[in-house]
């Protein structure tokens, strides 16, 4: 941004993989991210020693939080219960994923639909010819590489995590979509209050 396109300073939007990449970005160079955007911001439930106050507000949700806020709690559970199974499969096994994937079309299109389905409306956002040219760009690349990252952000070292574990002084934006799958802008929770 700075060096070949030369801007001073930028603003950074980021959602799904691409919130911890703007985090990372906005970590790294403080001094050039003026403001960051968000669509997903996966930081855990407070805790009673992290932010005392968010804590007691989190137990007395089901009374305290509005009915936006309870609704993002119910989806948030519900991607981790029924629907985070793919993320664990990529962290720990990307290259078995990868193979089985790679080797079958038709899986590959059933794993993506299965995804677009639960996340997005499909109907609306992805016609038949936008998935199947996603699908097309991942089984010509070969399945693997897409999963890959998944266990070197997600694995021992935590990279991606850390992301949300940081302070950055810059202004932050949070949009939340009715499918997002992290929702965790409850402000008080996201910001520690």
């Amino acid at each position: 941004m700075t060096e070949v396109l030369g801007y001073k300073w930028f603003a950074t939007q980021g959602g799904d993989f691409g919130s911890f990449i703007t985090r990372s970005i906005a970590i790294q160079f403080p001094a050039l991210v003026r403001a960051q955007h968000l669509n997903m911001f996966p930081v855990p439930p407070p805790t009673l020693w992290s932010a005392p106050m968010a804590y007691l507000r989190w137990c007395l949700s089901g009374v305290l939080y509005s009915d936006f806020e309870r609704e993002a709690i119910r989806v948030r559970r519900n991607f981790e219960i029924d629907q985070s199974g793919y993320l664990e499969q990529q962290r720990t096994r990307p290259q078995t994923l990868g193979f089985a994937l790679g080797d079958s079309p038709t899986g590959l299109l059933a794993w993506f639909v299965e995804k677009f389905h639960d996340w997005g409306h499909v109907h609306e956002a992805f016609d038949p010819e936008t998935t199947i040219t996603l699908v097309v760009m991942h089984w010509i690349q070969g399945a693997t590489p897409g999963l890959r990252f998944y266990r070197e952000a997600f694995g021992s070292r935590r990279e991606a995590e850390k992301t949300f574990e940081t302070y950055v002084s810059c202004p932050t934006g949070v949009s939340m979509y009715a499918k997002e799958q992290l929702h965790k802008s409850i402000r008080s929770a996201a910001s520690g209050l």
